[in-house]
């Protein structure tokens, strides 16, 4: 019907229509587009009207592609095949070329889908343009409508076309796109944006055979008489420029060079265009210098070929010297073509033939010598325009048939008339025509002897003026091949030269001056005698030896040398090139690497070198090792002068049970050292490293602290593919032990983040599928466990560089420390310090393989050297809740698994040492007796971080442990007992350590003082004290525990036949909650001041209204608050804070004498008298929780002395940062509720605040040095500080004096361990966050102490992690310095818990209340420990009364 009809509007039907589009039918979609073109052709254009832009609206926004032919189709109607686009000729360039953009694509996948399917098949094309009427649709649009689109529409046109004229091979395709591109330039214009993409197609596809190429050169011709002539002609030289990457990019050089020629000197050139010969020889020369490509080469030479033979007459001077520029520098096609090696004459030869098969690079020759041959005519004929000189020493080359004596008779003369000197004409050609022909064709020894020093003598006369020229035409032909000559003494000569030459040789020059340095570091000796091993002796030929100590010498002269940044730069590289190339000895590889491994970068990232390594000692034996360091080149971190000479490092080693120190052992190969170092074995005409101290003295203070660029990422790129490829143990050892300690210096390796990466993934793949050294024959004493344990200490570093890795790098990362800790025995330990720091710095891969971590370390705990290690791990562990918030019961029963069995493992240790005498006397080694301590500290941290309600479930598992770890003692050791207390407190309640009275408890107790009575019992483990008051009928009851105290206020609901008007009890009891200490506020804002001076109580309480007088002023305020009628409900909400939750099972335990339930002996009641009060007193004093203070220093810049140290009174901003999240920063005067290790808290005496932290079981507090007051006239030791820091087991010490800091600055008898941090990388100034700031973090120990921590062997921690782990290690520090300032060394002492403390005190005071109560029969009762009572022969037998939870 719209077919047959005209409408006026059909907009209301099309609506109706079109929602049939969103049909998941095809065939409704499809007659929706036919109803639409069946409107756009029955239907006049003038009808359509705004219809035409809605249809429009709809093929474009329709994205189905399974529509896309019925789109393409209406489209083509709607817009009359393109020649009618009004209405949307905005947006139909966008969509055509989103449309040709999904044609690609799905000739993409089309192609990849053919080719899995067509394996082995080659040359599959696919049209995809042919088939489909989109281009044409594209042709018409443009051809029709071209004025009507911005210039950035065709530009993006001609990019989209451009891709698919590229992705494409099949003919039919590229005819589309060249009629294309014909259609731009003869109806519009190419736009300068897209004329670069325009030209390259053309240049790709003119190397086409056939009609496809003269279309290429026909559009070209057209664009050449455009507008566009000039910048096509310059994108053409431009393209003799761009760097070889692909075979297209190979078709687009010939094809410019094609286009080049035949534009200005061909058959059909363009007359139109001005440019001269020399503008396209130019370009093709400098593709011949950049490209070594026999199939541009032998293009550029057959133009030229086509330019002589047609024009010879009209090349001008300059050009004939492009054209032998471009001779020169295709001219190693001749001298690295292996089939011209045995051809005595060959470039004059006009029968050169190589056979059938001709490969490019002797197709070029061919090519090459046809040119040579046809200047050769020209200049025989005297037709030659060029330089006749130049074409001369070209062919002189080849002139090799001349004698000795000839030869000697003619330098001879050359040396007596001065020919080769200034003072005669042309001396530089007829120099370098002697050099080219008797010195670099191999003559005589004698001939170039005497050749090598005429030279060496011209260049000491004339180098300040022909430097460069002596350089260029004759020094670098003459040492070219420096690495082949055999003569001894003349090759120690050159070497002697080409050094002083490197080191005065402009930039120009010094590349290719360094290149045949570097070519001599090859070993020659296998070549010569192949019974001679090349590591151990060299021949005296050998020259690796020789110029690997100039190449040492060369970088460290250009590393401070003004004006030789590029050249060091450029040394640096070769350095690394050489260190990588497996084909160079190993002495020079690792002298080389020597050098490299003590490279450094300071905050500004200026290089210098140090002296002594920071190595991480993992492979090694016990004793003394001494360590030969060559003489290379050092720098202090003060400057970066250098220094040289030996040294012999002596290092103790303090680790148990280790193996070998790798490096050292390598080392100390006398071989080895010998080599480089012994003077025997150096030559005396050969350069020393060792002597350049002299020399660098007389270099510019300014030029030592120059900043150098090197690219760093060569260098660690390069130790990756050794780790990777060689095999070469002493290269492959060397580099593992050196590199953990480099990787730390983060400022190094800013700019080698993908090789960061890369040496990440290397390292894991090698771990995780067990190929580190693979394929290495390891020395005797190193086993293949020793690599792994090695590597780690990379992987451990390589955590510093998290943010350059994604989650799936640092989940791998993780992965493979857990793979370590069960793989290879002695790689465990490593293992766990690195998932200690993965805790903090990889939190989220942490919790990822938690479960499986806890799993490995679940099955080695049996391993004695690792048990503190693991207790440490679970112990951190258990301080960051969000990492295992997903942790199930058996997740949890792990954990206490894994410290029960440590529980076993040292009552086992401890019966083996039981002599027969049957002492009770229990183990006092420090280490044992530590990680006894720990295994209980992990189960009270993990039981106490379990939610109140999930406690329970888990009692019966700790206490049937426990009583296992036991064994068949007699009784249960007081450890295990406290813990029994510690789950009965904490199993239903989460009270704190001890009670704070509350304010009803001070007003109950202050109005009846008179009244009050108390009595206390002895009850199992516990003092039951209860405090009443007779006429009130209130109690107070308080149970003091080994793990606590707790007081309950009640009141007998009983009535009370007293006579006495109870005027406390109701206010007490509305006030019940009131807690005004708990508010920030100063109550003095909150109090009605119509109330401030007494109390009214009710008329129905008291009739005489009478105040209460005996309330301190803040108490009456308070009380007056609370009975002030107009108070607001407001204000109550404020003050009031709601009861936890106590489960009626707490009360039960607390009440009851657990865990002696079956002892026979009731409730002793206490004798009211001064022992009592004493030792109530007493067991108050003992802490219930742990108290620890440790020291915190700051040590500034070049900061030693330890008064300079103490005198600090701020640090720097990250040691600020550091302090803030260390802990909370607390008022010292009048606090009374946290423990501040005997700081003042009355006067300020030793400053306002401190730094405090706490959680259920620990108290610390942090003697900050910077905290103190400072007063040097009056205290110029800084006494003051050193009594309480000096005192402090612990001491962290924030070090940002860019120097060691030394064990004993800060001497004192009780410093056992100082954890160093030290800034490694500091913060952008711009950032606002410490993200990229790490720091590394090292434990110092005393020399007796044992190995703790995670932190023996230094470590990379942020910014954000930093005071959490410092903290964490600095009280497992703390908590081993203490057992061991009690039973280290000679002192044989049992270090005693506050809790075992309290428990031990309540066991003394009750056997000697019973002790003095003697029974009938005139014998004394004798308390025992916990099982006394127990009939059955193990402990066991005690589960069913210690399981509390099967009674509550």
């Amino acid at each position: 019907m719209v077919t047959k009809y005209t409408f006026s509007d059909i907009t209301e039907v099309w609506v109706c229509v079109s929602e049939l589009l969103t049909s998941d039918k095809a065939e409704a979609r499809t007659v929706v587009f036919q109803f639409m073109i069946s409107c756009i052709r029955g239907q006049h254009s003038d009808n359509l009207g705004f219809l035409r832009t809605i249809f429009y609206d709809c093929i474009k926004s329709h994205n189905n592609n399974q529509d896309f032919e019925i789109r393409l189709m209406a489209l083509r109607e709607l817009c009359q095949d393109g020649r009618n686009i009004s209405s949307f000729e905005k947006n139909l360039v966008k969509l055509l070329s989103e449309w040709v953009n999904e044609i690609v694509q799905q000739l993409d996948n089309n192609q990849s889908i053919n080719i899995q399917q067509q394996e082995g098949q080659t040359n599959i094309i696919i049209p995809f343009l042919t088939s489909e009427p989109i281009v044409n649709l594209l042709i018409n649009v443009v051809k029709f409508n071209f004025s009507q689109f911005e210039e950035h529409d065709i530009s993006r046109l001609i990019e989209d076309i451009a891709i698919a004229c590229r992705k494409s091979k099949d003919i039919s395709d590229l005819e589309c796109c060249l009629n294309f591109w014909d259609i731009v330039v003869r109806y519009g214009y190419v736009p300068s944006s897209s004329l670069k993409s325009y030209v390259n197609v053309l240049c790709d596809k003119v190397n086409h055979d056939g009609p496809i190429s003269q279309t290429s050169w026909h559009i070209m011709r057209n664009l050449l008489k455009s507008h566009c002539a000039y910048g096509s002609i310059k994108i053409l030289c431009d393209n003799l420029n761009v760097e070889i990457v692909t075979v297209e990019s190979t078709n687009i050089l010939r094809g410019s060079v094609l286009f080049l020629g035949w534009a200005l000197w061909g058959s059909e050139r363009i007359d139109s265009l001005s440019h001269t010969y020399s503008v396209a020889l130019s370009a093709m020369n400098q593709s011949t210098k950049s490209y070594r490509d026999p199939i541009v080469h032998s293009e550029i030479l057959v133009q030229i070929i086509d330019l002589i033979t047609k024009y010879e007459k009209n090349i001008a001077l300059l050009e004939w010297d492009i054209i032998l520029d471009i001779l020169d520098n295709t001219r190693y096609h001749f001298l690295e073509c292996e089939a011209l090696k045995e051809r005595d004459k060959f470039v004059l030869d006009d029968a050169i033939y190589f056979g059938s098969n001709q490969s490019s690079d002797l197709a070029v020759i061919i090519i090459y010598s046809k040119l040579l041959l046809q200047i050769q005519t020209l200049h025989t004929s005297s037709s030659f325009g060029g330089p006749i000189s130049r074409f001369i020493s070209l062919i002189q080359d080849l002139r090799d048939y001349i004698s000795e004596n000839t030869i000697l008779m003619l330098l001879d003369y050359y040396e007596a008339e001065h020919a080769l000197y200034p003072s005669s004409p042309d001396w530089l050609v007829m120099l370098v025509d002697v050099v080219n022909t008797f010195y670099i064709k191999r003559s005589s020894p004698n001939v170039r002897q005497k050749i090598l020093t005429m030279t060496m003598d011209v260049y000491e006369i004339t180098k300040d003026i022909y430097q460069e020229k002596l350089l260029e035409a004759v020094i670098i032909p003459m040492l070219t091949n420096l690495h082949e000559e055999i003569d001894v003494n003349l090759s120690n000569s050159s070497m002697k030269f080409l050094i002083i030459i490197l080191k005065e040789a402009p930039n120009r020059w010094f590349s290719a001056l360094l290149k045949i340095l570097i070519q001599c570091c090859r070993c020659i000796c296998i070549n010569e005698q192949s019974d001679v091993k090349p590591r151990l002796t060299h021949l005296p030929i050998c020259k690796c030896v020789s110029s690997t100590e100039g190449l040492i010498d060369v970088f460290q002269y250009c590393l401070y040398k003004a004006g030789f940044l590029d050249e060091s730069i450029e040394v640096f590289t070769e350095i690394v090139k050489v260190l990588g190339d497996m084909t160079y000895p190993t002495i020079c590889r690792l002298t080389l690497l020597q050098l490299l491994v003590r490279m450094n970068a300071d905050n500004d990232h200026r290089i210098y070198f140090i002296e002594n390594l920071d190595l991480v000692h993992i492979l090694h034996r016990d004793g003394v090792i001494t360590e030969q360091q060559n003489s290379l080149p050092t720098s202090s971190s003060s400057n970066t002068s250098v220094s040289s000479g030996k040294s012999n490092v002596k290092k103790k080693i303090e680790r148990r049970g280790s193996l070998r120190d790798m490096a050292s052992s390598l080392l100390d190969r006398k071989e080895f050292i010998r080599s480089l170092t012994s003077d025997e074995n150096k030559k005396s005409d050969t350069p020393d490293i060792q002597d350049n101290t002299e020399h660098m003295n007389g270099i510019e203070t300014e030029c030592r602290f120059r900043q150098i660029v090197l690219p760093i990422n060569l260098y660690l790129r390069c130790l990756i593919d050794i780790l990777t490829n060689d095999k070469d143990w002493d290269i492959y050892s060397y580099i593992l032990y050196h590199l953990p300690s480099q990787l730390s210096k983060q400022h190094l390796f800013c700019a080698a983040s993908n090789e960061i990466l890369d040496l990440r993934s290397c390292l894991c793949d090698w771990i995780l599928n067990n190929k580190l050294a693979e394929g290495i024959l390891l020395p005797t004493d190193i086993k293949k466990a020793d690599v792994y344990v090695i590597a780690y200490q990379t992987l451990t570093i390589l955590i510093s560089y998290r943010n350059l890795f994604i989650k799936k790098d640092r989940d791998e990362l993780v992965l493979a420390f857990n793979v370590g800790l069960q793989k290879w025995g002695h790689s465990a330990k490593p293992c766990v310090h690195a998932l200690n720091v993965c805790l903090y710095e990889l939190p989220l891969s942490a919790t990822k393989h938690l479960q499986n971590t806890l799993d490995s370390l679940s099955k080695i705990i049996t391993t004695s050297t690792m048990s503190v290690h693991i207790l440490e791990f679970l112990s951190g562990l258990a301080r960051l809740p969000d990492l295992y918030v997903n942790f199930t019961e058996s997740d949890y029963k792990r954990v206490f698994g894994i410290a029960v069995q440590y529980i076993q493992y040292s009552h086992a240790a401890a019966g083996q040492q039981l002599t027969a005498t049957d002492t009770n006397s229990i183990s006092t080694n420090a280490l044992s007796q530590y990680e006894h301590i720990m295994a209980y500290h992990v189960i009270y941290l993990w039981f106490m971080s379990l939610r109140l309600s999930e406690r329970r479930k888990y009692v019966t598992f700790i206490v049937h442990g426990l009583l296992v770890a036991n064994g068949s003692a007699q009784n249960v050791d007081e450890q295990t007992e406290t813990c029994f207390d510690m789950l009965a407190r904490f199993s239903f309640a989460n009270p704190g350590p001890k009670p704070e009275p509350s304010f009803i408890t001070q007003v109950l107790t202050d109005q009846g003082k008179d009244k009050v009575k108390m009595s206390t019992w002895v009850q199992g483990n516990s003092f039951l004290t209860i405090k009443t008051m007779k006429s009130l009928g209130w109690a107070e009851i308080t149970i003091r525990r080994p793990s606590g105290t707790v007081a309950f206020l009640c009141k007998l609901e009983n009535r009370n036949k007293s006579d006495d008007v109870d005027h406390i009890t109701l206010p007490a009891t509305l006030m019940a909650h009131y807690d005004p200490d708990s508010q920030n506020l100063p109550l003095e804002n909150h109090v009605d001041q119509s109330h401030a001076n007494e109390i009214q109580l009710d008329s129905s309480l008291d009739n005489n209204k009478a105040p209460f007088t005996a309330f301190s002023t803040r108490q009456q305020r308070v009380i007056n608050e609370v009975f002030t009628s107009n108070l607001s409900n407001e204000t109550n909400i404020v003050y009031r804070k709601d009861d936890p939750h106590v489960d009626p099972s707490f009360l039960f335990l607390q009440f009851s004498p657990y865990p002696d339930l079956i002892s026979k002996e009731g409730p002793i009641p206490l004798p009211e008298d001064d022992s009592t009060t004493r030792a109530l007193s007493m067991l108050d004093l003992t802490p219930v929780v742990d108290f620890y203070k440790i020291g915190v220093l700051y040590v500034g810049k070049d900061q030693t002395n330890e008064t300079e140290i103490l005198s600090n009174i701020h640090g720097s901003q990250d040691y600020i940062n550091f302090l803030n999240n260390l802990g909370t920063l607390i008022r010292l005067k009048n606090c009374k509720h946290v423990y501040t290790g005997g700081l003042d808290t009355d006067y300020d005496s030793d400053g306002k605040y401190a730094y405090y932290w706490e959680d259920d079981i620990t108290q610390v507090i942090f003697h900050c040095a910077t905290l103190m007051p400072t007063d040097l006239e009056r205290d110029p030791q800084c006494s003051l500080k050193k009594r309480h820091i000096g005192n402090d087991y612990v001491t962290i010490v924030y070090n940002d004096s860019g120097l060691e800091y030394a064990f004993d600055t800060l001497p004192s008898h009780f410093n056992y361990i100082n954890i160093v941090i030290s800034p490694h990388s500091l913060r952008n100034q711009t950032e606002s966050t410490n993200n990229n700031s790490f720091f590394k973090i090292q434990m110092q120990r005393r020399s007796d102490m044992p190995e703790i921590g995670p932190i023996t062997e230094f470590k990379m921690v942020s910014s954000e992690g930093l005071p959490a782990f410092a903290r964490q290690t600095a009280l497992h520090a703390n908590i081993f310095a203490q057992v061991f300032q009690k039973s280290g060394g000679q002192r044989n002492m049992e270090f005693v818990s506050n809790w075992k403390d309290r428990l031990r005190q309540i066991k003394r005071f009750k056997e000697r209340i019973i002790s003095s109560s003697i029974n009938g029969n005139g014998e004394k009762s004798n308390i025992g420990g916990l099982g006394d009572s127990i009939e059955s022969n193990t402990m066991l037998g005690l589960e069913p009364v210690l399981d509390f939870t099967r009674y509550v």
